[in-house]
């Protein structure tokens, strides 16, 4: 039996305005890299062999691919 992640990514993020005027929360870039942060949160999950993700997604949901 595999184990399924839950993601969710569906807020508006007003506490990270001005950023999320024009991100999405879980894609505002961070660390050294500027990377998303939906991708350290996926590397997480790969981390403890969690792979089938599910995300939950609302507000701007076609920045995220």
């Amino acid at each position: 039996m595999s184990v399924k992640g839950v993601i969710m990514a569906g807020g508006m993020g007003t506490r990270f305005r001005p950023l999320t005027n024009y991100f999405q929360k879980c894609m505002i870039p961070i660390g050294d890299m500027e990377k998303p942060i939906l991708e350290y949160i996926v590397k997480l999950y790969r981390y403890h062999d969690i792979r089938d993700l599910i995300l939950l997604v609302g507000y701007k949901y076609l920045q995220i691919q």
